[in-house]
């Protein structure tokens, strides 16, 4: 399935838009659409969502601050494809809502 019919999917099936934007942030990043910035677009992407719903902002933190459990949890994505250990990272890490 192409991210594009993902997307159409997700809102179809009433995906609420926190899990909507972290699938998407997932699906960009691994899907490797550009040689280079997936990961600035996935972010871009993902703030679109949360910001068109009013929910939040996303935000990957400053790379000294992620050290190397960021880049264990992308790695374990992008090798199994099971985005249960990213989704849970993001949500602590990187989801900045009204309420924070």
């Amino acid at each position: 399935m192409m991210p594009s019919e993902w997307i159409s999917t997700s809102v179809l099936c009433g995906m609420i838009p926190l899990t909507m934007a972290i699938g998407v942030f997932c699906r960009v990043c691994r899907g490797q659409w550009f040689a280079n910035g997936n990961k600035r677009t996935a972010t871009m992407k993902a703030n679109h969502q949360l910001i068109h719903d009013g929910v939040g902002l996303f935000a990957l933190p400053l790379p000294d601050l992620m050290g190397e459990d960021f880049r264990r949890v992308l790695t374990d994505y992008y090798e199994s494809a099971d985005e249960s250990g990213m989704s849970a990272w993001l949500r602590e890490h990187a989801i900045v809502t009204r309420c924070d």
